[in-house]
């Protein structure tokens, strides 16, 4: 289970538990990891244009009118942002339904863009995301393309992560804080809990719980009889009884 968010870490080992997984990772920064994850994210412009047609009869000059207007777009939003053309990436989907339902599904165009030759193409794909989805081939049904999809994205940024290779993984109490009363239903009451400095926790350090690690975003509870070990990117990884 992987643990993230600002409660992740703090419900993460009673979840695992309930569903019976033996693990559970949680990251550095998992307090803040959707913000990691923007930056870490490659720079994208999503567009959607309503245009709705059966797909045996699209109207090809309406919506390749549609599909360029949104990649020259989306192109000139990223080079004002610093992003050249040549290196710029473009993602085309539709979202279809077959004909009389109130809901449609995305399918993903693959290849170049779409355009007058290409629906039994769109046909197939439909099918295919279909069965995905349902585990089943959709009825032979009429279906339409409701609306047209465009994703315009820059590369995805250089984000290393070193490993450490420093500090002494035996001295857990340079990492201990102090203790304080915390309730765990294993022990049927409150427990004096010793509570750890995430930020002083090294690659290789393990500790047994129940325990607490504090960390500026979110705190970390573990439960008793699990064994918390750091590894070398400072993960600290859960391991529960099983």
């Amino acid at each position: 289970l992987f643990a993230f968010g600002g409660a992740g870490p703090v419900h993460a080992y009673r979840v695992a538990k309930n569903l019976g997984v033996s693990a559970v990772i949680t990251p550095l920064g998992a307090g803040i990891g959707s913000t990691i994850g923007l930056l870490a994210a490659p720079l994208a412009f999503d567009y959607v244009r309503t245009a709705v047609f059966p797909i045996d009869s699209i109207d090809w000059d309406v919506v390749t009118s549609l599909i360029t207007s949104m990649e020259s777009e989306g192109i000139a939003v990223l080079e004002r942002a610093g992003v050249g053309e040549e290196i710029v990436s473009v993602e085309r989907s539709i979202d279809m339904r077959l004909t009389g339902q109130a809901h449609e599904i995305t399918v993903e165009v693959t290849g170049d863009r779409p355009t007058a030759g290409d629906e039994r193409l769109l046909r197939d794909a439909l099918d295919r995301t279909y069965t995905r989805l349902f585990g089943r081939r959709q009825p032979h049904v009429p279906a339409e393309a409701v609306n047209w999809r465009v994703r315009v994205q820059g590369p995805r940024p250089e984000f290393p992560i070193n490993p450490e290779t420093t500090g002494n993984a035996d001295d857990t109490s340079v990492a201990l804080k102090g203790f304080r009363q915390a309730y765990f239903p294993e022990t049927e009451g409150f427990t004096n809990t010793p509570v750890y400095d995430r930020y002083a926790l090294v690659s290789g350090m393990s500790i047994t719980g129940p325990l607490l690690i504090e960390e500026r975003e979110s705190p970390i509870v573990i439960g008793p009889e699990a064994e918390a070990r750091v590894d070398q990117y400072r993960n600290v990884i859960v391991e529960l009884p099983v």
